[in-house]
């Protein structure tokens, strides 16, 4: 990551060996094949107009953290960073869903640890724990907008349930 800071004060991720794929999937995918602990995956974000991207950022931190307690589960670690961009991959991120709070020439994107997992087709029958956490998130925060039961996998390794949808975006 670069030490270059920018008028938001998130860190500028360096541009990659590997360029920034479109499909989260498959940047995690091209990192395990390459033996990585983490990946780099763009993010979307949504919420108040009225705020800047760095309390939406924080915002969302919070919500991650409420609906993790609430699940009894943990948020896959990971860090937000700018991400420079060619003008055809900013014009698609702001398509779909990164607004102005971004500065030109960048997307937001995330550092995601790798969570080791089995990857299988069929769905995995969370435990009662996330799906009444998730029902207690909606009933007292539910400022979550993109939450759903299929975002928690459970870690191969140490047996605990994590929460992948880190994307900020959040209800207005």
């Amino acid at each position: 990551m670069s030490e270059i800071q920018n008028d938001t004060s998130l860190p500028i991720f360096e541009v990659q060996e590997r360029r920034l794929l479109i499909s989260s999937e498959m940047q995690l995918s091209s990192a395990v094949q390459d033996g990585e602990d983490r990946f780099l995956r763009p993010v979307y974000t949504s919420g108040p107009i009225n705020s800047d991207l760095e309390s939406r950022l924080e915002s969302a931190q919070h919500e991650f953290k409420l609906l993790a307690c609430q699940t009894q589960t943990e948020v896959v670690p990971h860090r937000f960073g700018l991400y420079p961009a060619d003008k055809v991959l900013e014009n698609y991120y702001r398509a779909h869903g990164q607004n102005g709070l971004i500065p030109s020439g960048y997307i937001l994107a995330a550092e995601v640890k790798i969570i080791p997992h089995e990857d299988s087709r069929m769905l995995k029958l969370r435990p009662h724990s996330i799906r009444q956490g998730i029902k207690l998130y909606r009933q007292t925060s539910n400022k979550l907008a993109n939450l759903s039961a299929r975002q928690f996998i459970q870690n191969s390794e140490t047996g605990a349930w994590t929460y992948l949808g880190i994307e900020p975006r959040l209800r207005g």
